[in-house]
């Protein structure tokens, strides 16, 4: 399976029960009764492969402690063997969904073995327990019992029901940064916790580092159970420090196990929130890029959003987890495949059926064409004190006026400060406090509080630069990049990418203006094509003084030029 080229949903083939209604996270369903006939099995997996479909996630039984629990973990695993075989047969791949820290939302009939195995929250002294999504209590991963029995349970899934991949998520310490405090957390610890989150205090930064190092080892000691099938987690938001440091994960970490990066896409808002998602498909490019993992997305929309919701993903090398317009209403439920919506998968399938004509054009083109490194500094969202939100405003906001000023970027991890000599002329470093010393010959853009700790969050007794300059007094206009926009809608996002042959050029219309021209110059461009899911063919563009131009009303969502150098 290439996993470069993924095209997943969501697939639920069990037989629901009449619970819920009042369950404000349904995905996560106790109730097992059965799974449905294999004829209706074998229509739902017609349907999304017809449509362009390579890969589906078993939906809705999640829960592989609570079924050993129930004494029912062999029924759910010959239920998801039947489905997988149906599923092969024709010719499409099937992971399996798990939820790790995911305990109850009640501790009734618990047995004191699986008392013992819940973490427990520093802040109240009791067993862990979030408000969230009906209230949940929290297995902890560094349990040595629940490892093992997670493990165990894992890896009788992978080998008697033949799945392709795995994906296991809420591996974190979600009720926050007291979670967790148990004896095995404080003795992998291996020292007092502090009692409040003073971010001067090196033990407190420790701590921060402790537990999202005890994420990747969960993610390491399931890899070891499973094998070597493609696995992933799940992670909202790159740049948001509350994932790192309110809830004990990062990516850094996790990717020690896993070999797909994937990000959910929490808004339903489409175009209107399509700024900050931008941000976050950028700092994804650059985490796979950096990786060499491929980056899958999931994007709620209703159905006449989908293809912008598409487009955008793609404009930043994201593969689709494609979903119905039915999360519009509700949180992701096992009563709700996407082939029980037409509309939906129709429009899926339009979508894939144009991407197909290219062959692995898409798949391939994901580094981007850029001569200005955007850092996103990981040790400063992971363990500078980001309350104030400084972090996360400047990352943003550069993302931003970048974009804006259809400026090419590309952005970087820490570990290659060292390595972009040659590969770009400008290095931006939006408030990276936290930062290693590193040399650039290029030209260093360093603003907020860059460089005042080291990599450790710790005080540099001299701050690494003796100025920097604040986002809203830098001409962004002024700097290089390779790929020029001389004319376009305000609301037009451009992204660059190397192709296995010249460039592509994406173009995404994130507003409702189409008026006015599009013109763009590449130096040493010959040949244009300019590709859209709303022409029928490509339409051959004339390079006039290296630049092509056309009217900006010829594509509705997403367009793409694809150029080739003389």
């Amino acid at each position: 399976m290439d996993i470069r080229a993924l095209r997943m949903t969501n697939w639920s083939f069990k037989v629901c029960g009449d619970n819920l209604g009042g369950m404000k996270a349904p995905c996560m369903d106790p109730v097992w009764l059965g799974v449905v006939s294999d004829d209706a099995m074998r229509r739902q997996v017609a349907a999304l492969r017809d449509a362009g479909f390579n890969a589906l996630i078993v939906e809705g039984l999640r829960r592989l402690m609570l079924y050993e629990h129930k004494g029912v973990s062999a029924e759910v695993r010959d239920g998801i063997a039947r489905a997988v075989a149906i599923a092969h047969a024709e010719g499409v791949r099937v992971f399996y969904h798990s939820t790790c820290s995911f305990a109850a939302p009640s501790l009734e009939g618990f047995t004191k073995r699986e008392l013992a195995m819940l973490a427990v929250d520093g802040a109240t002294g009791r067993h862990a327990f979030i408000p969230n999504w009906n209230g949940w209590y929290l297995w902890c991963m560094n349990n040595p019992d629940f490892r093992d029995e997670y493990y165990r349970l894992a890896r009788l899934m992978v080998e008697q029901t033949r799945v392709d991949g795995l994906m296991t998520d809420e591996v974190y310490f979600r009720a926050g940064w007291h979670d967790c405090v148990c004896e095995h957390c404080v003795a992998k610890f291996g020292r007092a916790l502090p009692a409040a989150a003073d971010f001067a205090d090196p033990v407190w930064r420790e701590w921060l580092r402790f537990r999202m190092r005890s994420t990747g080892d969960f993610y390491e000691g399931l890899r070891r159970a499973v094998g070597g099938i493609p696995l992933l987690g799940c992670k909202n938001d790159e740049p948001n420090p509350t994932h790192s440091q309110y809830y004990g994960e990062n990516n850094d970490e996790r990717m020690r196990g896993t070999s797909i990066l994937f990000t959910e896409v929490c808004t339903r808002e489409g175009k209107a929130a399509w700024r900050p998602t931008a941000a976050n498909c950028a700092a994804y490019q650059g985490l796979g890029r950096y990786y060499g993992a491929p980056v899958l997305g999931l994007s709620i929309s209703d159905t006449p959003g989908i293809e912008f919701a598409w487009a955008l993903r793609l404009a930043h090398g994201i593969r689709p987890w494609g979903v119905g317009s039915a999360l519009m209403r509700r949180s992701l439920s096992p009563e709700d495949n996407l082939g029980d919506n037409p509309t939906d998968l129709a429009e899926y399938a339009r979508l894939f059926h144009w991407e197909d004509r290219y062959g692995a054009l898409f798949v391939n083109a994901v580094r981007p064409v850029a001569d200005v490194a955007l850092l996103l500094s990981s040790a400063t969202r992971d363990q500078d004190d980001c309350r104030d939100h400084r972090f996360v405003r400047e990352f943003h906001g550069w993302c931003d006026a970048l974009t804006t000023a259809h400026i090419q970027f590309a952005v970087v991890h820490e570990d290659e400060l060292n390595d972009l000599d040659g590969r770009f002329e400008v290095l931006i470093l939006p408030h990276a406090v936290c930062l290693p010393d590193f040399e650039f010959s290029g030209r260093i853009v360093a603003t907020g509080d860059s460089g005042r700790c080291d990599p450790a969050g710790a005080e540099r007794a001299r701050p690494r630069f003796e100025r920097t300059v604040p986002l809203g007094e830098f001409d962004v206009a002024s700097l290089p990049t390779p790929v020029r926009v001389l004319e376009a809608p305000s609301d037009l996002l451009v992204r660059a990418v190397y192709a296995d042959t010249g460039r592509l050029v994406h173009m995404v219309n994130c507003g409702d203006a189409r008026d006015g021209a599009i013109a763009v110059a590449v130096p040493g461009m010959a040949a244009a094509t300019r590709l859209s899911p709303s022409f029928t063919q490509p339409l051959p563009l004339a390079v006039r003084d290296g630049a092509v131009r056309f009217p900006a009303s010829t594509f509705e969502h997403y367009a793409v030029l694809r150029l080739l150098p003389g």
